[in-house]
């Protein structure tokens, strides 16, 4: 059972006090008071990183599994020198709970919530702990060499192929009406030709589409009928109208198709460095888990059940 890492930002909520030990992490102990406290406070309310709920019959293995993976997050930064400091955990509690809301509102809404203000400054050091550490991990991912972009393009070439559009375009219109009575006036033939700049234009990739100043443009050549003048198009401020001509089809050369695949390799090894951590991460912590009976999750090293070595306990940042 596991919390994925977007919802393992849970407080700790426990001390080295041992007045009834059901959980030892390392030297840490989680007693049963504290498990019975946010069996209370996750039927009233998910963790304020979390909008997702708990039934009534998972409270108790839920409770457990939250403490226990909030606190392999805090520690875990820690020895990597990723401790969150005390401001840093203030100010996100306040950004949480209102910079501006009175003490009296501020006890209020926690005690609608099961939790202490204690609970939520533990809560908010997890979810900061998570993400300083998928931070952290992400940068150690390799970078993407242009040995890796030439063999994938190689291997996958013929996945690449593009449609470039021939087309006849007039630009910088002041006005749509003007683009439209110049449409009009000159129709689609000789006389638009002989206006018009001449131009051949490749559709563009997922990458072109995000970073390329041309791309609605290029979609509206795209959607057009040929050989008719397409609606007016705002284009950098001015109105364009054109004509296709033509459609040419043919495989998409390296140059072109680079930036694409640059992005999906990274994205590969960023997963791959993710995934790998997680998997170390899990063991290593489960190691250092002890659970008395009636308390054993998943992430305890008596429990036989498999750590979901998927799912990614670090959230977005």
């Amino acid at each position: 059972m596991g919390l994925v890492l977007a919802l393992s930002a849970s407080t700790l909520g426990c001390g080295s006090a041992t007045h009834d030990p059901v959980v030892r992490i390392g030297q840490t102990s989680i007693e049963s008071a504290t498990v019975k406290h946010w069996e209370r406070a996750l039927s009233l309310r998910a963790p304020i990183t979390s909008s997702r709920a708990y039934s009534l019959e998972s409270r108790h293995a839920k409770a457990i599994d939250y403490l226990i993976s909030a606190h392999w997050l805090i520690r875990e930064a820690e020895q990597r020198g990723l401790a969150i400091p005390a401001g840093t955990v203030k100010r996100y509690v306040e950004a949480r709970l209102g910079f501006h809301v009175s003490l009296a509102d501020i006890n209020k809404k926690l005690s609608a919530t099961g939790r202490t203000m204690s609970d939520v400054e533990l809560e908010a050091r997890a979810v900061l702990s998570a993400i300083k550490l998928r931070e952290a991990i992400l940068g150690q991912a390799p970078r993407v060499t242009r040995t890796e972009v030439v063999g994938y393009y190689t291997r996958h070439r013929d996945s690449f192929r593009r449609e470039r559009r021939v087309v006849d375009l007039i630009e910088q219109l002041a006005s749509r009406s003007a683009a439209t009575a110049l449409a009009h006036r000159l129709g689609p033939g000789r006389r638009f030709v002989k206006r018009a700049m001449h131009e051949t234009v490749s559709r563009p990739t997922r990458y072109g589409e995000e970073h390329d100043l041309n791309a609605s443009l290029v979609r509206a050549i795209y959607a057009a009928p040929l050989h008719k003048i397409a609606m007016p198009v705002l284009y950098v401020g001015n109105w364009v109208i054109f004509v296709v001509r033509g459609v040419e089809r043919g495989p998409l050369p390296l140059t072109e198709a680079e930036g694409l695949i640059a992005e999906q390799l990274q994205a590969l090894h960023r997963k791959q460095t993710l995934a790998a951590f997680i998997v170390k991460y899990r063991r290593e912590w489960r190691a250092k888990t002890t659970c008395r009976t009636g308390f054993v999750v998943a992430e305890c090293s008596e429990s036989r059940e498999n750590l979901e070595s998927e799912a990614i306990p670090l959230p977005e940042a």
